[in-house]
């Protein structure tokens, strides 16, 4: 039952419902299009195009925004406005209670259908609409993905019976009980055989990309399931996964990694990326999975590939609990029907745009509240969704990456094209975060400006927000407490952040060269697709002789390209060095980097940049004595001036 917000929703009568379905304005095609946003919701009007085409005449997109705008007007629908920073301003559409209401007047299921029990059965109340709105990205790609099998399906005969998102299965192994979850579950049928076709969802899209051991245990839950249900002779879904076009070779590695660890043959199924879904799903856009893993040259297949091992009747419910579904109804028909009452329980409540645009400081305080995620802060972070907008979140973004950031910087990452000095527009969006309590500033006294003195942070309130959007807990970005030194509440909050402070004036020198380098980057059109800070590019490995768990930590990672078009996308450690550090230092830096490369016969590209030839010099006779490292040192300000094209000079073969 969804829980009534803090403000008290406006009440809904019968007799309204009564008067609208007594006038009989709304359509045939109003109950078609409130039968869409049921099933799926907070769709736009592309997809809705999308769907309502498949079965008629092409639709005309200005018919179409007429009726919508005339459902709207009946209250029928509700919009919000989704602002992502890769997405852009989106109108997307859901169901209200009189939509609802009126939905189940006119279609007159068999058995009957309750309020109650569509509400309990597909994603319509306001805390599924919020959830979908707290990890939009995956809405956007889970529905991009499921119009496109509705909308094309019917040309190749399938036909898409079961969707939902997300799905979650409860499993025991090994005595403990665990949860794996994917994005999205569904089923196709392919209707000349009448057989049905299982797969689970899986969203690897920017900017919220899973860490590459956050991947590999899910990869590792996935196949100990998977060799858990063939035990008791079950079947197991394939998996479809979408991505980016930096990503594949990342799967590749995983795949065959984690099969040799539970010596089995890897997961079936198929990858895509997000931009090629436009060309169509059931044109070649997908690698297999297992011939991807096997390191083999892999040709790409259309949709229909995969279709290749009907799931059984068990799976079939499992995955739709379609004869569960029946049951119930059957259930509540034999039941005494309920007191008919003047005012209809509301589900969906008033509009969540306003809800958003009411929004305070206090309020998301209360959401973020806890120590876990809950309910709350997952509603809290889909209202807090409608109420940035695409630039504050890739502020919020970039500031859970790398703390400490200034306001020149931000500037670069998110304007790389734009006058460094125009910096008035993102200070209005700082303001705005300041006045939601979602950002603050600490003070580095050492600064020559003031906008370098001044550093921000998230509070604990954006850091939670930022959480809940990638899927991870609370904790994901908090000390743990046995790590915090209890003197600095700034310094003990976020992973990273004390590291970074301690040595102030090396951070300062990285990001000034880091937002040079995008600025160079974009004016030569070169592409940086990442920049993960030191705590995400940490590589940990076994050593060899004490058998403890170590690790080599660069100042950061950086995925790019020498143009949009450039393949393969190419990956570097970066190490920065000013020229202070002395032998010793460079000693133990580089012995990291061969230690790793020993333990896992992987050799990582690594890219030194410093304003010094002295240090370079001081670097080599370190190098020469250790031996080999794949490993460029370049001066700054060459590789400002002349970009990526040395380095993959360099590292080509």
């Amino acid at each position: 039952m969804t829980r009534e917000p803090a403000n008290v929703w406006t009440p809904l009568y019968r007799a309204d419902l009564e008067t609208l379905l007594h006038k009989q304005e709304y359509t045939t095609l109003h109950v078609t299009i409130l039968s869409w946003l049921i099933w799926l919701s907070l769709l736009s009007e592309e997809e809705l195009l999308r769907v309502l085409s498949q079965k008629e005449q092409p639709m005309e997109r200005s018919r179409l925004s007429d009726h919508l705008s005339r459902m709207a007007r009946l209250g029928l629908i509700d919009a919000i406005m989704l602002r992502e920073p890769t997405a852009g301003r989106q109108k997307r559409y859901y169901a209200t209670d009189m939509g609802l209401y009126l939905y189940l007047s006119a279609i007159h299921p068999s058995p009957p259908l309750t309020m109650a029990r569509l509400a309990q059965s597909y994603p319509v109340e306001r805390a599924d609409l919020l959830a979908r709105l707290a990890r939009p990205h995956i809405h956007l790609a889970c529905t991009s993905l499921a119009t496109r099998i509705i909308a094309e399906g019917a040309t190749y005969g399938n036909q898409l019976i079961s969707y939902q998102q997300t799905w979650q299965h409860v499993y025991s192994l090994a005595q403990e009980k665990h949860t794996l979850a994917s994005d999205a579950a569904l089923l196709i049928e392919r209707l000349d055989e009448g057989t049905f076709y299982a797969f689970l969802v899986y969203v690897d899209i920017e900017p919220h990309q899973k860490a590459e051991r956050a991947v590999e245990h899910w990869l590792l839950s996935l196949l100990d399931l998977r060799q858990r249900l063939r035990l008791y002779r079950h079947q197991w879904p394939e998996v479809f996964i979408i991505s980016t076009r930096t990503r594949p070779s990342l799967w590749a590695q995983l795949l065959l990694k984690t099969s040799i660890q539970r010596t089995t043959t890897p997961l079936a199924g198929g990858i895509t990326t997000l931009d090629a879904l436009s060309d169509g799903i059931y044109t070649p856009i997908w690698w297999d999975l297992a011939v991807l893993a096997s390191g083999a040259h892999s040709d790409q297949y259309a949709l229909s590939h995969f279709l290749r091992e009907p799931a059984s009747k068990d799976l079939v419910e499992h995955l739709s609990n379609q004869h569960h579904f029946y049951a119930m109804r059957l259930k509540e028909t034999a039941s005494p029907p309920p007191r008919t009452k003047k005012r209809l329980h509301r589900y969906v409540g008033d509009a969540l745009q306003d809800e958003a645009a009411h929004l305070t400081k206090e309020r998301l305080i209360e959401s973020f509240s806890t120590k876990r995620k809950n309910q709350l802060g997952i509603e809290g972070a889909g209202l807090l969704t409608l109420t940035l907008t695409g630039t504050e979140k890739a502020l919020i973004g970039w500031a859970a990456h790398h703390p400490l950031l200034d306001v020149p910087t931000f500037q670069a990452l998110l304007r790389p094209g734009a006058n460094p000095r125009a910096i008035k527009p993102l200070q209005q969006h700082i303001t705005h975060l300041f006045q939601l309590g979602l950002i603050e500033v600490r003070l580095w006294s050492a600064g020559r400006t003031p906008l370098e003195q001044q550093r921000y942070l998230l509070t604990p309130v954006a850091l939670k927000f930022m959480a809940v959007r990638i899927g991870e807990p609370y904790t994901y970005y908090f000390v743990s407490p046995k790590y915090q030194k209890n003197d600095d509440e700034q310094l003990d909050r976020q992973w990273g952040t004390r590291g970074l402070n301690g040595q102030m004036w090396h951070t300062n020198a990285l990001y000034s060269f880091m937002r040079q380098l995008y600025r160079n980057t974009y004016a030569r059109g070169e592409i940086i697709y990442h920049w993960k800070s030191a705590h995400e590019s940490a590589r940990w490995y076994r050593d060899s002789i004490t058998q403890n768990d170590e690790h080599t930590r660069p100042d950061a990672e950086i995925l790019f390209a020498l143009s949009p078009t450039d393949d393969p996308v190419r990956m570097v450690l970066l190490e920065y060095d000013r020229g202070t550090t002395g032998i010793v230092q460079y000693t133990r830096k580089f012995t990291a980097y061969l230690d790793y490369h020993q333990a896992t016969g992987v050799a990582l590209p690594l890219l030194v940049v410093t304003t010094s030839h002295k240090a370079i010099a001081r670097m080599q006779q370190v190098l020469d004595t250790l031996g080999t490292l794949r490993i460029i040192m370049l001066l700054e300000k060459d590789l400002l001036a002349q970009g990526f094209t040395l380095v993959v000079r360099h590292f080509s073969p």
